[in-house]
């Protein structure tokens, strides 16, 4: 069975393995949140090369089906937040 691992157990680890405090590692950890909630508001793009790339894509309006009601239906253009794996990581699964 696959392990899941938290927020707070991350903080622990990083505090752990660079010898500093949780409390200085969660400070850092609520910035980096802070800095993504702002890259994708305003739409920029995040490249943190050898983990992933995240990006926000527009998708176009188009035509769908409503399956219930069994009608065409126009679906407005919508945004989606895109988080793609590295190479590196997507390699790990190759070995």
């Amino acid at each position: 069975m696959n392990k899941l691992f938290t927020r707070d157990w991350l903080i622990k680890e990083l505090a752990s393995r660079a010898e500093f405090t949780q409390g200085d590692v969660k400070i850092l950890w609520i910035t980096l949140e802070e800095i993504i909630q702002e890259i994708i508001e305003n739409e920029d793009e995040l490249l943190i090369s050898g983990l992933f790339k995240l990006y926000i894509k527009t998708i176009k309006a188009h035509k769908g089906y409503d399956a219930t009601h069994k009608i065409p239906i126009d679906i407005p253009e919508s945004k989606r937040i895109v988080f793609g794996a590295s190479r590196t990581l997507l390699d790990l699964f190759k070995k």
